[in-house]
């Protein structure tokens, strides 16, 4: 029988393969034989130069098509700061290799055909929307988030942090190539508006897919900015400075920085530097993110997306505490030949907090109420090194290396203070509670994270193999000093207690894994894709605890503990993907088996293993159609729909049969009993956009539904000790669906605009609480608009925002709340004369809730600034701003759970004056 269908498969696989291929491929060039990444590259047909095919070159500046044979076409290549040319060329036989394709600047005269015309504002071009720059009117002194703040398809929140379709930007390039790894901002606030040409956001598929030519239905958001001709060399930049001297009862304010950038054809250098007490952090969250130990393994079984967290809460206002700053870094890109590039980064920033938290909490039980009114005082100072790098070498066209390495430091002490009042409410009954801890931390951690990654490509087309190795090492290590005073309320009776601990946590983890793909093409359009992969991790925690009696250090063995734990996955499965000109269909399965061994290190070892098993479909369908005069189609109309599911693993911790109970007030029980859970991910969208009337209409919507949920029961007992257990549930489910309608009106197309986005949410889980299961369920209803005006003098800006939530219990009823927030900002950048310029924006927030005695007064936040330029072609700028002139901006998160309500307040910077100069540097082509 195994003979037979042998016999029958290679009969197969020599029909398919034996029908005929016509395989084009190429590498776009400069004069200077550097590569062209992200460039426009169409097929067009010789007699009516009707577009075939388009797409975007790779990092690498490469391209594949696969034609009908025997025909003549003409290949069309479109860059930024280069001539869009033309020429002709023939299919001969199967595969077509037309080489190095020469695009010469645009300040030379081609011998080829150039096809000139009107400079479009947007474009789409398969999976990228391209917005044009100077559409967009940036200003003097603008930077990259001014300008990305007027894009139609981008969401930009108060930190900085990019949106695109609902989906979260996590890189951004400069002219294909990554400026400064993986963070986004330091680009945003570093590259000046004027030197740039055009922002595209790419819906970008894997490095496996653009080498294999095979959709594997996995994509990321990402920012491609292409620079103008004119600053892709030489140097720009500029360097500011600014302050303002003790008034009004308020310190002494300073701002300095400086962003300095170096740029050839084959070289990309950067400097930066800041220095502030203005709130102003040079580094984002996931630096913070990065040591966080014991986290929970999860692993897909293809596709993309995350599920939601449906009870992120509501933040209003700026950044918590008053933050002062100074970091530096620079950013270094070389393109050796063709062959081999080399991308890197480094980056340091250190900061002082001070924060001031009031933290108010209202917990709801079968038979009662808790009240919780804590107050924090902390002293915070970090400092953070981060190294990336990438070399990358293309041995030939079939054969490439990939070596990605990075290395992050941490490190910090804070000095936290926190006054805590428990009142417990029941049957006319109130137990009052106290608690007065003071805790003192010293922290410290590195990160190193390296991959090794490589590539061939057969000479049959889509025939590949890839081979990817990643190591990673975390360690990190914490120590507290705890001083804490607890007055409980016992039988009318105040019992005091007294802790005073000295403890040290030391954690490691180590991760390795081994991937293998191959695919296989099985038709003209049907490919097949073969997955292996395993990793392991292995952790270790040790876990020291002192009390200190009388000055003298004596373990605590009931508190101190010290487990180890090693998780061995392996993860087989095929894709099988059928691509089209206007189609792509994706379907894929994945076996996934893991097994967890851990020990528990206490008089004696206690072993736990756990085997976990499952199944891991996916699924992915696109449809792609582009305008065309011809077949008279109007529209681009792109369409997506995406299922997957993924496994998500228990922390080792939430597994270990042990008791945390350093804080008396708080226990914490492990359960070695708990399953995997297992998601379930839906999503949808579906975008129309005319390329005359530049109206874009999108719909989108995702559903998360998660079997076996992980929760976390709480006991709370009479004294009020919580006690709080990872238990499995039968389900948690969010949803949201929302459409966004941008257009133009009047006669002059983007000089107005008008974007209107509703959004549906809705979430459902269940909770337990001293045993009984409560059922939460979340409906919230949000509405977004905003009003773009832009000329060469005035930027007018108006966007709101308006969320309306409601939130219900299945226990406790009469504790289910609403709560409203409204978000108003309204940005003015107004030319006055040539030297002159007068900015301002104004944010206006209300929010209200059911659970609030008192409604909050509105937050109104003006902030006013007078520029004025001067000097040899404008290159110095002189600003007096004000900010937050009417002193109203607080920090106020307020957050609903499944089983509480609390509003989180903190101190911010407030009201005041700067006086800024900043001097612009331009010296474009000039070596």
């Amino acid at each position: 029988m195994k003979k037979t269908l042998m016999l029958l498969f290679m009969l197969f696989s020599s029909l398919v393969f034996a029908q005929p291929k016509s395989v084009v491929r190429g590498i776009a060039i400069d004069e200077n034989n550097q590569v062209l990444p992200f460039a426009t590259i169409s097929v067009l047909v010789t007699k009516d130069s009707s577009n075939i095919s388009s797409q975007l070159t790779k990092e690498n500046g490469s391209f594949e098509f696969i034609l009908s044979n025997s025909k003549s076409y003409l290949l069309k290549i479109s860059v930024v700061g280069y001539q869009t040319t033309v020429f002709p060329f023939t299919i001969q036989g199967d595969f077509t290799d037309l080489g190095n394709v020469l695009v010469k600047s645009a300040d030379n005269v081609l011998n080829e055909v150039i096809v000139k015309g009107n400079k479009e504002p947007v474009a789409v071009k398969k999976d990228t929307l391209e917005f044009d720059a100077g559409v967009l009117k940036p200003q003097q002194n603008d930077n990259l988030e001014d300008l990305l703040r007027k894009v139609p398809a981008l969401e930009i929140d108060e930190n900085g942090g990019i949106k695109a379709q609902n989906k979260v930007i996590k890189k951004l390039y400069i002219d294909g190539k990554e400026f400064f790894g993986n963070d986004p901002q330091l680009a945003l606030k570093n590259l000046p508006a004027e030197s740039i040409e055009k922002i595209q956001v790419v819906e970008k598929k894997t490095e496996q897919a653009e080498f294999s030519g095979v959709d594997d239905g996995e994509r990321e958001m990402v920012i491609n900015v292409t620079l103008k001709d004119s600053h892709k060399k030489g140097t720009f930049g500029f360097g500011s400075v600014a302050g303002f001297p003790k008034f009004d009862n308020s310190p002494a304010f300073y701002n300095a920085k400086t962003s300095v950038n170096r740029f050839s054809p084959s070289e990309q250098f950067s400097v930066i530097g800041l220095l502030n007490n203005l709130n102003q952090q040079g580094f984002t969250p996931q630096d913070a993110a990065n040591f966080s130990s014991l986290n929970s393994q999860s692993n897909r079984g293809g596709g993309g997306g995350n599920a939601a967290n449906v009870n992120l809460p509501i933040v209003v206002g700026k950044r918590p505490g008053i933050v002062s700053t100074e970091g530096a870094g620079l950013n270094y890109n070389n393109q050796y030949a063709k062959k081999s590039s080399f991308q890197s980064s480094y980056f340091f920033n250190a900061g002082h907090t001070d924060l001031l938290r009031n933290l108010f909490r209202q917990s709801f039980l079968p038979s009662k109420t808790i009240n919780t009114d804590q107050n924090t005082q902390q002293n915070r100072d970090n400092n953070n090194h981060r190294l990336n790098a990438i070399l990358t070498h293309h041995f030939d066209e079939k054969n490439l290396l990939k070596l990605t390495t990075s290395v992050n430091t941490v490190a910090g002490d804070a000095l936290t203070n926190t006054l805590s009042k428990i009142s417990t409410f029941s049957l006319g009954d109130t137990v009052v509670n106290t608690s007065n801890r003071t805790v003192r931390n010293h922290s410290n951690g590195q990160s190193y994270n390296n991959s090794l990654l490589l590539r061939h490509r057969f000479a049959l087309p889509r025939r590949t193999i890839s081979l990817n190795a990643v190591f990673n090492l975390n360690k990190d290590t914490n120590s507290d000093s705890t001083n804490t005073l607890n007055r409980n309320q016992v039988n009318g009776a105040i019992v005091e207690r007294t802790i005073n601990q000295e403890n040290l946590r030391k954690t490691k983890q180590q991760n390795q894994r081994i991937q293998i793909a191959y695919t296989e093409p099985l038709a003209k359009n049907m490919t097949l894709e073969g997955n292996y992969a395993y990793q392991q991790n292995i952790n270790s925690s040790n876990f020291d605890v002192w009390d200190i009696v009388n000055a003298t250090f004596v373990q605590n063995n009931v508190l101190s503990n010290a487990y180890s734990s090693r998780f061995d996955f392996q993860q087989a499965g095929f894709k099988l993907n059928n691509e089209t000109k206007e189609k792509t269909l994706m379907v894929g399965v994945f076996y996934q088996k893991s097994i967890l061994q851990s020990i528990v290190k206490r008089a004696s070892d206690n072993v736990l293993e756990r085997r976990f098993q499952n199944i891991l479909p996916s699924m992915r369908y696109s449809f792609r159609r582009s305008a065309d005069n011809k077949n008279l189609r109007k529209v681009n109309n792109n369409v997506t729909f995406e299922y997957n599911t993924a496994v998500s693993e228990p922390s080792v911790r939430d597994l270990q049969p042990i008791t945390v109970n350093n804080n008396p007030q708080n226990i914490f029980l492990g359960n070695p009993d708990l399953k995997p859970e297992y998601v379930h991910r839906l999503f949808l969208n579906d975008n129309i956009f005319n390329p005359k009337t530049f109206t874009n209409i999108g719909i989108s919507g995702n559903l998360n539904y998660t079997q076996n949920a992980i929760a976390y029961a709480q006991t709370v007992s009479e004294t009020l000790v919580r006690t709080t257990q990872p238990v499995n549930m039968p389900y948690r489910w969010n949803a949201n669906l929302g459409m966004n309608y941008t257009f133009s009106i009047g006669k002059v197309k983007n000089r107005m605009r008008i974007t209107i986005s509703p959004r549906y949410l809705v979430s459902q889980g269940n909770s337990l609480v001293n045993g009984v299961n409560n059922l939460n369920t979340q409906n919230q209803y949000r509405g977004d608009f905003k009003f773009t005006y832009l000329t060469d003098k005035i930027n007018f800006i108006v966007a709101a925002n308006y969320q309306k939530s409601f939130v219900t219990y299945s226990v406790n009823q009469e504790f289910n709340q609403t709560f409203s927030i409204l978000k108003n900002t309204t940005d003015l950048r107004w030319r006055i004369t040539k030297e002159f310029t007068l900015a301002t924006d104004f944010d206006y927030t209300y929010y209200q809730s059911s659970r609030l005695n008192n409604a909050l007064k509105p937050i109104p936040i003006l902030n006013v600034a007078v520029k004025h330029l001067f000097l040899k072609n404008n290159r110095g700028e002189l600003m007096f701003s004000v900010q937050d002139v009417f002193k109203r901006n607080i920090y106020l998160s307020p957050r609903s759970d499944e089983n509480f309500f609390e509003i989180d307040r903190s101190n911010t910077l407030s009201r005041y004056f700067l006086l800024t100069f900043t001097y612009t540097v331009r010296n474009q082509g000039k070596r």
